[in-house]
């Protein structure tokens, strides 16, 4: 189904849902004509929900962002909460071995490795920052990104007024297995 919905379609259904559910307020900054590769957007999302599903479990934060764009010839995804950050040590491990520190954490190197990505963990002051960066030119073609056409998704927040049929109950989506279809 995301296919036919695209990511960005996707990725709000996706925070929408996911901020319902555990109540943590998340903001989506995502262009709504962003059109990828079936591969990177299901590469993307997978990640999107990993990220999402560690912030739940092991931040203790009541709100993140997630912003994607298309910068330098890549597209970056970054998620930030405002929680307890990561160990020092674990962070450390991630940084230097390459090891992953969980399944997730590997699972997201791993997928992100294989569209010769980037995957970045940093803990600032307060909180985590996971930054993905996939180049486009490299071995992945933009297929393509229409500023002219309208679309149902726009940039607002989860609180924002916006929404979209791909986030309502009646569009058929029932659980984030079925987006990824």
């Amino acid at each position: 189904m995301l296919d036919e919905i695209g990511f960005s379609a996707a990725a709000k259904w996706l925070v929408d849902g996911f901020s319902d559910r555990s109540k943590i307020a998340v903001s989506l900054d995502i262009p709504a004509d962003l059109k990828l590769p079936i591969e990177l957007e299901l590469t993307l999302f997978r990640v999107l929900q990993e990220g999402l599903t560690n912030v739940h479990r092991h931040s203790g934060s009541n709100r993140a962002e997630v912003v994607v764009a298309v910068k330098s010839g890549a597209i970056v995804m970054t998620l930030r909460d405002y929680g307890k950050g990561i160990p020092e040590t674990v962070l450390q491990n991630f940084k230097t071995s390459g090891a992953p520190s969980g399944v997730g954490l590997g699972g997201m190197r791993g997928r992100i490795a294989d569209m010769d990505g980037t995957l970045d963990l940093e803990s600032p002051e307060q909180g985590a920052l996971l930054r993905v960066t996939v180049p486009l030119a490299k071995n992945i073609l933009l297929a393509a990104v229409s500023s002219s056409a309208p679309s149902p998704v726009g940039t607002q927040s989860r609180s924002g007024s916006e929404q979209s049929s791909a986030s309502s109950p009646s569009s058929g989506l029932h659980s984030r297995d079925e987006v990824a279809q």
